[in-house]
């Protein structure tokens, strides 16, 4: 089959987005620069479906009514601490490892595992902070540094390692994480970041199991 490079431009946004809203506390500065670049009725249209609908509606509804205020500010850092950060044990732990180790901890064999991988295929992640590199906000940073080789080179090889990450390190945790995130969701700009990054998932996985080789330019 093929896939058009407007398809994967559009992939690699999307997780440029996710990237900058799961990795860190959330800054007025960038909810600002989502809402006057009115991002929830730009946004790339994947799955069609319902639960993708309701979540560009509650984000639309969220940046049209944020007017930048320590109060709204205040509220998004808390939601996004209870959720993915602490302190105390966050309610949707981001890190692969939480769910895929008998003992919920960082840093276990599904992070080293992961660590193997990137340094077997030569990805590097560079950070200024000590973070598991099975965090789904750096995890998001490297499927979008994928999509982007894929875009430019066309080798099999880039999409066989894409289909790993996400087979192997990502699918079988991920939708559980964001399953959380969405039923603990205390505003409406994380609960539909949470719903699309589930549908995000749905659809990239639907994709690179077709496994496409050729890219059509538009």
């Amino acid at each position: 089959m093929t896939i058009s490079t407007d398809t994967l431009l559009s992939l690699q946004s999307i997780a440029n987005v996710f990237h900058k809203v799961l990795l860190d506390l959330p800054t007025a500065e960038l909810v600002e620069h989502f809402r006057l670049n009115d991002i929830a009725t730009q946004w790339p249209r994947l799955t069609q479906s319902k639960r993708e609908s309701l979540a560009l509606t509650e984000l639309e509804h969220y940046l049209k009514h944020w007017d930048g205020s320590n109060k709204q500010l205040i509220a998004l850092q808390l939601d996004y601490g209870q959720l993915f950060n602490g302190p105390g044990t966050p309610v949707a732990p981001p890190w692969g490892s939480v769910y895929q180790s008998a003992s919920a901890l960082l840093n276990e064999a599904s992070t080293l595992e992961l660590m193997r991988f990137y340094q077997q295929h030569g990805l590097q992640i560079h950070f200024e902070r000590n973070e598991p590199v099975d965090h789904l906000g750096l995890i998001f940073a490297v499927i979008a540094y994928l999509l982007a080789q894929l875009n430019e080179d066309k080798q099999h090889d880039t999409m066989a390692i894409l289909h790993t990450l996400l087979d192997r390190h990502v699918q079988p945790w991920v939708q559980q994480c964001l399953e959380l995130a969405i039923a603990h969701a205390q505003t409406n700009y994380y609960r539909s970041m949470a719903l699309l990054a589930s549908e995000y998932f749905l659809y990239l996985q639907r994709l690179v199991d077709e496994s496409p080789v050729i890219i059509n330019r538009d």
